[in-house]
């Protein structure tokens, strides 16, 4: 099992990229099996202790 984590830019690029035709093929490749896309919510002030060198840019959803 192999995983990742990806940051995007905002909501925007993020939905932009799930629509995007490149992970449609990703997904309907037969050479890959269970894949899957789950995007989670940024604890502002916690990334700011635990990951100091990343800048969070907080947005209205």
């Amino acid at each position: 099992m192999y995983g990742g984590v990806y940051l995007w830019r905002d909501r925007d690029a993020y939905e932009r990229f799930v629509a995007s035709d490149l992970w449609a093929s990703v997904v309907t490749d037969d050479s890959l099996s269970e894949l899957e896309s789950r995007d989670f919510a940024v604890m502002a002030e916690l990334t700011k202790v635990t990951q100091p060198g990343l800048t969070v840019i907080e947005t209205e959803s």
